[in-house]
């Protein structure tokens, strides 16, 4: 008797152990798919905010991708209309031809729009002014105005001297090939939107022969000014009448 109640009391210890063993292991586990749970609703959420972040970003995509379908469509409508203009100029009329003391010209912009990068939210426009003289004779003390639209939205720069500073600034001389030509340019600008301006070194136009203003930026910042903006130009001289407007006009949409 004596030797079976201690066999059955090591036996009952034995199995306690087992099952202390075992309840360990199951609250091992309960601890496990709890952390399981916890990683996989984490994961959820990663891919919920990875799939938002990728569908923002080509959304936006999308946006610059048709913005700049706009402003390509906007590019070749005006390039069409200046070759159309172009072609018109060099056919031969049937009436009587133009005297050949009679000043003619027209002027066009080409263009090419740097568009924001995601984050940024500066467009700039970089763009030359060509001016052809097809007339029988020399455009004389030429004048160029720039009407840029919004007013005091746009940043526009060019090669562009300070006629104050032109004569004692060396840089501006070498750098410069346009000068502003009217004493209160900057009123000017700041109140109509307008750069009147005027080349440096050659003032006349001779007849069959081009001018250009090149390198003229303009920068719009959207969180500034959202909707349209405008550049045209119109050329003037001395042996002209009234200022010829140009054949295009830079059109950006912000």
């Amino acid at each position: 008797m004596t030797g079976n109640l201690f066999r059955i009391q090591q036996q009952v210890i034995h199995y306690r152990s087992e099952a202390e063993k075992y309840k360990n292991k199951i609250e091992q586990m309960e601890m496990l798919l709890e952390k399981e749970k916890i990683r996989n609703s984490y994961l959820q959420s990663k891919v919920i905010d990875m799939k938002k972040e990728m569908q923002n970003s080509h959304v936006n995509q999308l946006k610059n991708l048709n913005n700049k379908i706009l402003e390509l469509e906007v590019q070749l409508e005006e390039e069409k209309a200046i070759n159309q203009v172009v072609q018109a100029t060099d056919t031969t009329p049937t009436g009587d031809p133009p005297s050949p003391q009679t000043p003619s010209l027209y002027s066009f912009f080409n263009y090419s729009i740097l568009l924001p990068l995601e984050g940024e939210s500066e467009t700039t426009i970089i763009s030359d002014l060509n001016i052809v003289n097809t007339g029988g004779i020399d455009i004389e003390d030429l004048i160029l105005c720039l009407k840029v639209k919004p007013i005091n939205k746009v940043s526009l720069s060019a090669k562009i001297a300070n006629p104050k500073l032109y004569q004692d600034n060396e840089h501006q001389k070498l750098a410069a090939d346009w000068i502003y030509a009217i004493e209160d340019w900057r009123n000017k600008i700041l109140s109509d939107g307008e750069y009147w301006v005027r080349p440096i070194h050659h003032s006349t136009l001779l007849k069959n022969s081009t001018m250009r203003l090149k390198g003229m930026e303009l920068m719009v910042d959207k969180k500034i000014f959202k909707g349209r903006l405008t550049v045209e130009a119109f050329v003037y001289g001395s042996n002209i009448k009234e200022g010829t407007p140009s054949l295009n006009k830079i059109i950006v949409q912000i």
